[in-house]
């Protein structure tokens, strides 16, 4: 393919089109990561501890131990009321850098992200996010690949 020179209005439009598709990919690469992101949260909230298992493993969780005796980044689930109150927000729909958010709104989920007075805290939202930045980072990736080869 020839090398030929673009006119500033025609530079102008042909960095539009690749601005506008390259938010429209990376919107989409968002969603796809929020989507992955609510998947893996809810994994994360199925442990298979019961509430009569923790208590004959005298509540390893408990503070008086000095550390979590089990993984404290997986949520047992017992009603699985929290295990089903992810959602999400976003992607955004602005000028401003693409984002979103996923969130638990259940009555528990402040108790076991920053822990009790008796319990320790239980980082889900920070597993959540380790596990969903190399989605995030990869399909964002993937999305500039695309735009650089539509556009070049």
């Amino acid at each position: 393919m020839a090398n030929r020179t673009l006119s500033l209005d025609e530079a102008i439009k042909h960095f539009g089109k690749a601005n506008s598709s390259l938010r429209t990919e990376l919107t989409a690469a968002v969603r796809f990561s929020l989507q992955n992101g609510v998947k893996l949260a809810q994994l994360r909230s199925s442990g298979p501890y019961s509430t009569a298992m923790l208590r004959a493993a005298d509540h390893p969780y408990a503070k008086r131990h000095g550390s979590p005796r089990i993984d404290p980044g997986v949520i047992n689930q017992q009603s699985g009321v929290f295990r089903s109150s992810w959602q999400t927000d976003g992607p955004s729909r602005s000028d401003t850098p693409i984002s979103g958010l996923i969130f638990n709104d259940s009555e528990v989920a402040d108790y076991l992200q920053f822990g009790t007075r008796t319990m320790f805290a239980r980082p889900i939202a920070e597993n959540i996010e380790k596990d969903t930045d190399a989605t995030v980072f990869s399909q964002s990736q993937d999305a500039a690949d695309r735009i650089e080869r539509t556009f070049g």
